[in-house]
């Protein structure tokens, strides 16, 4: 098993709680962590920030011919 490194952490759609949650463990976090995480209760707009258009499927914003339901099988 090769070791694994998290680069950028993104949640879309969460939850209230989880926000207040994440902003009461933040200060216990590295800079270099906290830089990582990217929380966001509303919508996958924010996504373009993280992601080309090509790469996100169209029921997010992105310009892939295929939804996230094609991808996933659902």
């Amino acid at each position: 098993m090769m070791p694994t490194r998290l680069n950028k952490f993104i949640i879309i759609n969460a939850a209230g709680f989880i926000e207040t949650l994440f902003k009461l463990v933040r200060p216990f976090l590295s800079e270099k962590l906290q830089s990582r995480f990217f929380i966001y209760s509303r919508g996958s707009e924010a996504l373009l920030d993280h992601f080309t258009p090509d790469l996100l499927p169209k029921d997010m914003g992105g310009t892939c011919e295929f939804t996230v339901k094609e991808i996933s099988g659902k």
